[in-house]
């Protein structure tokens, strides 16, 4: 069902952008993530309202940072602050902060800005999380594949 929701977003299926506005909306943070998400796939420029609302207000983070990504891939970089903010959520946690910070690092990287590319270096080096290390490595490659691969 999702794939083809998906894809119907990506015709500018107006009854499927409808809906899944709806549920970025809805109570359930799971399911806003997941609307979020299919967003980015959507041709329809009314959903850039619902995405920067979602970044802006949204009380949870994933749902924020969700939200960033998807905002990238209409070429904005609104969720930046937050996504570089998040690059240090609860360190000292580990646990759910590791999985927040790794979507900091994917959201970081969809945006591709070498703004970026400092808070991500130093995170690489610090963090004693692989996945975040990972994902941190995975960001820096495409911020600068999308530069053309210039380190200056």
């Amino acid at each position: 069902i999702q794939a083809t929701r998906i894809a119907l977003l990506n015709l500018g299926d107006p009854g499927t952008t409808r809906q899944v506005t709806l549920q970025a909306r809805s109570g359930d943070v799971r399911q806003q993530r997941r609307a979020v998400e299919m967003l980015a796939n959507a041709i329809d420029p009314m959903v850039l309202d619902v995405l920067r609302d979602r970044l802006e207000r949204s009380p949870d983070l994933a749902v924020r940072l969700a939200a960033a990504g998807s905002l990238s891939r209409f070429d904005s970089a609104e969720g930046l602050p937050l996504a570089l903010q998040s690059l240090q959520y609860n360190r000292a946690d580990g646990g759910e902060g590791a999985d927040m910070r790794a979507l900091a690092c994917r959201v970081c990287g969809m945006i591709s800005d070498r703004a970026a590319l400092t808070p991500l270096g130093e995170l690489l080096f610090q963090d004693q999380d692989p996945a975040v290390r990972v994902a941190c490595a995975s960001a820096i490659v495409r911020i600068l594949a999308q530069s053309n691969g210039s380190i200056n």
